[in-house]
């Protein structure tokens, strides 16, 4: 009987580790691709529709890119904290690209 409660609480630590792994894959991929992107075009300097072209473009490769990366690490805290650096980092580019 106390096999099958360990098993039970190895399978749910499992499920939260995946289901925070995906949180922070989508959140901070998602915020981190935003910023990143955003600072490259306005680092080039494109204006307008290739402006928007570029930005969608470096987005998605961005962010895929981000969302398999989350899952290398081996523990869900130092995915988390790296994560959380990379995308600080992305937030300050980001702020010296548009000169704030």
């Amino acid at each position: 009987m106390k096999s099958q409660t360990v098993n039970r609480v190895a399978i749910n630590r499992d499920r939260l580790d995946v289901a925070l792994r995906t949180l922070i894959a989508v959140a901070l991929g998602y915020a981190f691709s935003a910023w990143l992107s955003s600072a490259i075009a306005n680092f080039i300097g494109a204006d307008g529709r290739e402006h928007e072209v570029l930005v969608r473009m470096l987005f998605f490769c961005v962010y895929c890119t981000f969302i398999l990366f989350t899952f290398i690490f081996d523990t869900t805290k130092k995915a988390s904290i790296i994560m959380t650096a990379l995308s600080a980092l992305a937030l300050c580019l980001y702020s010296i690209s548009t000169g704030l």
